[in-house]
């Protein structure tokens, strides 16, 4: 939780900390970590451009959160030679878990931004990877409320679905039924509420 609070008080100086966390194997955190580097990136658009051109030589799990962290960027100067630094060395992680997914999206990222020399020497430098299709949606748009009070990111299911609603509200029940003032008292003496325990109730 404190990870994911970065998303909310973090400043630009902590995007490459989230960067590697979010890169890890241990899920909640990863999982928390992306989710508040997407916030403090969406604050400062133009140094996360930066730090995520600055992964070209990391893992394929830190590679993927930064290409996705860049086509997301909502100001993209930059963020097409970023997104081809990503795909420099890419045969030297062609053999890691999330090498497919990368792959497949960086190809198609880098071809919608005009970077079409990187998308041919992405698909050149790792001719064995089976490019997988990047999971729909984006959960990175989900609030601080839902992620740290409705533990959003933990649930069950794919985190990549679009959150189908807020988190549930309890609903509100009467321990006795509301009298009004001119309903027979809740004792049994017959008279009217306003005339017997009203006063008494302190205008309940």
């Amino acid at each position: 939780m404190l990870v994911a609070l970065q998303g909310a008080v973090g400043e630009a100086g902590v995007m490459g900390d989230l960067l590697r966390l979010a890169g890890r194997r241990e899920e909640p955190v990863a999982k928390h970590a992306e989710w508040a580097l997407a916030q403090v990136a969406r604050r400062y658009p133009g140094e996360a451009v930066g730090v995520m051109a600055a992964a070209k030589g990391r893992s394929a799990a830190e590679r993927r959160v930064a290409m996705e962290i860049l086509v997301r960027l909502e100001r993209p100067q930059g963020v097409g030679e970023a997104l081809a630094s990503l795909a420099e060395g890419f045969g030297e992680i062609a053999g890691e878990a999330e090498a497919g997914t990368l792959a497949g999206a960086l190809e198609e990222a880098l071809r919608k931004r005009g970077q079409r020399e990187a998308a041919e020497l992405l698909r050149g430098a790792a001719p064995g990877v089976v490019r997988e299709e990047a999971p729909a949606g984006d959960f990175r748009r989900r609030s601080l409320e839902q992620v740290l009070v409705g533990q959003a990111l933990l649930e069950g299911g794919d985190v990549w679905e679009e959150l189908d609603g807020g988190p549930a509200v309890a609903t509100f029940r009467r321990g006795a039924p509301k009298l009004g003032r001119n309903d027979a008292c809740w004792c049994g003496s017959g008279k009217k509420y306003k005339k017997c325990h009203m006063d008494r109730d302190g205008g309940r």
